[in-house]
C-alpha cells in the first residue's frame, strides 16, 4: 500500500513538473519588466546581466544590444520574439 501511495505522489510530481516545463519558462529574472527602445527586458536574478523578454517592433531584422543601461545582455527569453516574423537576428560578439 505504501508503495502505491508513493507511486501516485511520484506520478503527480512528475506530471506537474512536465506541465511546468511545457507551459512555463525558466524564469531567472527579478520579475520587473522595463523597456529599452523596442525591447522589453528584466534584470537576471543571478545579477549577471539583462534578459531580453520581448520585442515590440515591427522590423523583420532585429539587432540585440550588447548592453542595456550599462548591464550586459546575457539572455534572450524563450518567447521574446514569439509571432514576430523575423528574418534575421543580429547578436553582438561576446567577450
Amino acid at each position: 500500500m505504501f508503495r502505491r501511495i508513493c507511486a501516485v505522489f511520484l506520478i503527480i510530481f512528475l506530471t506537474a513538473g512536465f506541465i511546468g516545463l511545457v507551459w512555463g519558462e525558466k524564469n531567472l529574472s527579478l520579475g520587473e519588466t522595463d523597456t529599452y527602445g523596442e525591447f522589453r527586458y528584466q534584470m537576471m536574478a543571478t545579477g549577471e546581466g539583462i534578459e531580453i523578454t520581448g520585442y515590440t517592433g515591427t522590423s523583420s531584422v532585429v539587432e540585440i544590444p550588447a548592453d542595456i543601461e550599462g548591464e550586459p545582455v546575457v539572455s534572450i527569453g524563450l518567447r521574446a520574439f514569439k509571432e514576430k516574423n523575423l528574418t534575421e537576428i543580429v547578436i553582438p560578439d561576446s567577450d
